[in-house]
């Protein structure tokens, strides 16, 4: 059901809802969002919340990892847009800080931020 990697998260919530023929008002209501609120999510123009990512999940038998995974990715991919000549360096930094915290938080505790 995630199987196209390429598109938003918005744009996958949509392509799910239709295929489960719902109305943006019936999907809105059972993610208990008003349906603008909705409809700005599959545009691209708000984020669903954690919690409204388990609903989803929960709604459509979907992996909740998988559609936040998507959702961070949105965000990086946003991010990096207009960084063209950077972009791919930054991805590696911050791939290389990853390990960096993750083995500094296995040494020393939970890092807050």
């Amino acid at each position: 059901m995630l199987t196209a990697t390429k598109e938003t998260l918005g744009e996958t919530i949509r392509r799910i809802r239709e295929e489960h023929q719902l109305s943006s008002k019936d999907l809105a209501a059972q993610l208990s969002l008003s349906p603008s609120t909705l409809s700005k999510i599959e545009a691209n123009q708000r984020t669903l919340s954690r919690q409204g990512l388990a609903k989803l999940a929960a709604l459509f038998d979907i992996d909740e990892q998988e559609l936040r995974v998507k959702q961070l990715a949105d965000k990086m991919a946003y991010e990096l847009f207009g960084e063209s000549d950077i972009s791919d360096r930054v991805l590696q930094v911050a791939e290389e800080k990853l390990k960096y915290l993750r083995q500094k938080n296995t040494i020393q505790g939970n890092i807050e931020f």
